[in-house]
C-alpha cells in the first residue's frame, strides 16, 4: 500500500497480558470471553443475535479489563488499553459494565 495505511490492527490477548502484566489470568480471560459472548447472545432477540458483533476490539478489551481486575487482582489502565485497542473510551465502560453484570453479578 503506497500510503503506508494500516488496518486498524489491534493487540492480541498475549501482547496485552504482556503489557500488563498479567499472563496468568490467559485461561480465565478465555473461559470469561466465551461466557460472556454465550449469555450476551442467548440474551438477545432471535434477530438481533444475527447482527451482533462480540469480537470487536472493545469487547476483547472490555473482558480482558474486567478479567484482570476482578480474577487476576491487577490494576490496569483502562485508556492506555483502549488506546492499544483503538476503541471509544465510552463504549469500553459501557461493555465493561456489561461484562460485570452478566459474568459476575449473576
Amino acid at each position: 500500500n503506497k500510503l503506508n495505511i494500516t488496518k486498524n490492527k489491534t493487540l492480541s490477548f498475549e501482547q496485552l497480558a504482556k503489557q500488563f502484566r498479567c499472563t496468568h489470568i490467559k485461561l480465565t480471560f478465555d473461559r470469561i470471553y466465551k461466557l460472556y459472548q454465550n449469555k450476551k447472545l442467548n440474551s438477545l432477540p432471535i434477530i438481533q443475535r444475527k447482527y451482533i458483533n462480540l469480537a470487536t476490539p472493545v469487547h476483547k478489551a472490555a473482558v480482558f479489563y474486567v478479567t484482570a481486575i476482578k480474577k487476576g487482582k491487577m490494576k490496569v489502565d483502562g485508556e492506555k488499553l483502549c488506546n492499544l485497542m483503538r476503541c471509544d473510551y465510552k463504549k469500553f465502560q459501557a461493555i465493561c459494565t456489561d461484562v460485570k453484570q452478566i459474568c459476575f453479578d449473576a
